[in-house]
């Protein structure tokens, strides 16, 4: 429907104006079916862009008709090289670069999840925290919580963490084999079959369960289809 939209629009405006307000007007019809007045999830929103930097950068070489070059390309020159100096100082690390996603996006759980990935375990732990409180009915940040406890060798506390998620959501395969992980290094071998064996009663072709569970002795009679 948008694109419909959008073809039929800068149709429209290639007929009735001229140039200057031609590409213009494309431009903001090429950029409408994907803008928003909210902050982008992550930082891949620039995509938005590709298609009506086509029109823009047509209008900007009309307008720009008769200038003389030097004129443009020293401060565009200058710009551009301030631009990509701060930029690849972003993109240096994921922690720089999540940081700023996490400004941009204070209200949106995933740019915090990637933090907290890209974090020591103490800041992530209370990254997740701000996260949860974002969104209290996500399991993700509870599951990261988990996650970063197991690495730490706190299966008791990961534990904990797992079982809070699946409140939330109780046939996730994901978080069911997480806490099998969490009762096999508490030795809770009954307890981690019995999650093993519901992922694949779920997902026959959950691998990472299938593993675990022959890691335990046993075969899940059920082949992946």
């Amino acid at each position: 429907m948008y694109q419909l939209f959008s073809i039929g629009g800068v149709g429209w405006l290639g007929s009735s104006f001229s140039p200057p307000p031609r590409f213009f007007g494309a431009g903001l019809i090429l950029l409408a079916p994907s803008s928003s007045i909210f902050p982008g999830a992550d930082l891949a929103a620039d995509r938005r862009l590709y298609l009506p930097m086509v029109a823009f950068a047509a209008l900007a070489g009309l307008l720009l008709q008769g200038i003389k070059r030097w004129m443009i390309l020293a401060p565009v020159a200058v710009g551009l090289s301030v631009l990509s100096f701060v930029r690849a100082r972003i993109w240096l690390t994921e922690q720089t670069l999540w940081t700023e996603a996490v400004a941009r996006a204070p209200r949106k759980v995933r740019p915090l999840l990637q933090l907290s990935r890209a974090s020591d375990a103490g800041t992530a732990l209370r990254i997740l925290d701000k996260a949860q409180a974002i969104a209290p009915d996500d399991p993700r940040p509870i599951q990261e919580k988990g996650l970063r406890l197991l690495a730490a060798k706190r299966p008791d506390l990961a534990l904990v963490q797992f079982e809070r998620a699946l409140i939330l959501a109780p046939n996730d395969p994901d978080l069911l084999n997480d806490r099998g992980v969490a009762h096999t290094f508490l030795g809770q071998r009954d307890a981690a079959v019995e999650d093993f064996t519901h992922v694949l009663s779920i997902n026959p072709c959950q691998g990472t369960a299938r593993r675990n569970l022959e890691r335990l002795g046993i075969t899940y009679p059920v082949p992946c289809p």
